[in-house]
């Protein structure tokens, strides 16, 4: 996935510091690593083995080509053209659309989701929340499609806030009905408060367990499979884990190990 950076590396060795399966690696910065396996000489290294299967590097071409889609003709719903455009009425009329059973046009529906690929790719895996005095941290679990159970906890939440900062815990879509209205609300309040609500990628953040459960189908009735590959990107970049004022560990599933270098599609 990091080709693009090394243009003089075509077989991406340049990803993995060179390092593959097979070769003797004595040291990393001195430490002898000789017993090593190669999976934990690559997290000592903090990079990973690119896949060749990664699309999308380049965000300002698909962004083009979203911008290039025509405008919806007798569209009454709200309109996304940049994370700056939003604002709490926005999301309101967002909310009060999907309730009625409308969807953002195709352009803004791609544009949205190129924008959080561009947020998420700017955060770590194990993401540091400081939540202040005076500040109520709600942490949502497995929503799983389910767009007015969703709509049930807003109620008893209100939209996030300075003093009200969301974290979802994984299991955003598949299963229920409504994955696309629930991911696309989520992307929204991310990008209008990107540092009041966060993410942790679930199982179901996952190319083959949308496939199977829904996800996958529901986008290409809905929109297409182009903006499906375009929401797998969006999961690939997602943290795996937030750890509350150094003091609580959220995660959707557990701990990995012993041998946790598992890529997820």
């Amino acid at each position: 996935a990091e080709k693009a950076r090394y243009p003089g590396d075509p077989l991406g060795q340049a990803a993995v510091a060179g390092v593959k399966k097979g070769f003797v690696v004595k040291s990393v910065a001195g430490k002898d690593v000789r017993g090593w396996d190669f999976e934990d000489i690559m997290d000592l290294l903090e990079d990973y083995v690119p896949n060749p299967d990664v699309q999308f590097e380049d965000l300002k071409k698909e962004r083009e080509r979203a911008m290039a889609f025509p405008d919806p003709a007798n569209y009454t719903g709200p309109r996304y053209t940049n994370a700056s455009s939003l604002d709490e009425a926005w999301i309101k009329k967002l909310i009060a659309f999907q309730k009625d059973g409308g969807n953002l046009p195709k352009k803004d529906a791609y544009l949205l989701v190129l924008d959080t690929i561009a947020r998420l790719r700017s955060e770590t895996t194990l993401m540091d929340v400081v939540v202040k005095p005076g500040q109520t941290l709600t942490v949502f679990g497995d929503l799983h499609g389910q767009y007015f159970d969703v709509m049930n906890m807003l109620d008893m939440t209100g939209l996030p806030s300075e003093t009200k900062p969301f974290l979802f815990n994984g299991d955003f879509v598949d299963r229920g009905s409504w994955s696309i209205e629930v991911i696309t609300l989520l992307f929204a309040m991310k990008l209008k408060d990107p540092d009041r609500v966060y993410f942790n990628r679930g199982n179901h953040e996952m190319l083959e367990a949308n496939i199977i459960y829904g996800f996958a189908g529901e986008t290409g009735s809905k929109y297409d499979l182009e903006l499906f590959n375009l929401f797998s990107e969006a999961f690939r970049n997602l943290p795996l884990l937030h750890l509350i004022n150094k003091e609580i560990l959220v995660v959707h599933a557990g701990l990995p190990g012993p041998r946790p270098r598992v890529w997820l599609p």
